[in-house]
C-alpha cells in the first residue's frame, strides 16, 4: 500500500463551484483508494473542516498550507489532478516544490 497525497485545485474557474472541485477530488481519491492506496486529499479533507472553524482562519491560505505540507512530507507519491486551472494554483505550486525537495515522486493525471 502506498501513501499518496492528492493535489488538486480548489478555486473554481469558468462557472464551476467549489463543491464541483471537491467532488472531482473525492472521486479520484476514491479510485486511488479502491486500487489499494492510502490517500490524503487536502481539498476534500480541508473543505469540510473549514465549516467548523471561525473567523478568518477558514480562508487563511497559510493555515491550510501548514496542514497540507505536514502530511505531504510523509507521502510516497504526490499525484496532481490536472483540473482546469491547476497550473495557476499557488497551493499546488508550493506542494510541488516541497515534494521535489523531499524527493517525493510526482505523477500528473487528467
Amino acid at each position: 500500500m502506498s501513501f499518496i497525497s492528492l493535489a488538486s485545485p480548489y478555486t473554481p474557474i469558468d462557472g464551476e463551484s467549489i463543491e464541483e472541485r471537491v467532488a472531482s477530488a473525492a472521486r479520484y481519491a476514491a479510485q486511488l483508494m479502491t486500487a489499494g492506496n492510502a490517500v490524503f486529499s487536502p481539498v476534500v479533507h480541508s473543505h469540510y473542516i473549514a465549516d467548523h472553524l471561525e473567523g478568518e482562519r477558514r480562508l487563511d491560505h497559510e493555515f491550510w498550507m501548514r496542514q497540507d505540507l505536514a502530511v505531504l512530507r510523509h507521502a510516497a507519491l504526490m499525484v496532481v489532478l490536472r483540473l482546469p486551472g491547476w497550473e495557476r494554483s499557488r497551493g499546488i505550486a508550493r506542494e510541488i516544490v516541497v515534494a521535489q525537495s523531499c524527493n517525493i515522486p510526482i505523477q500528473y493525471v487528467s
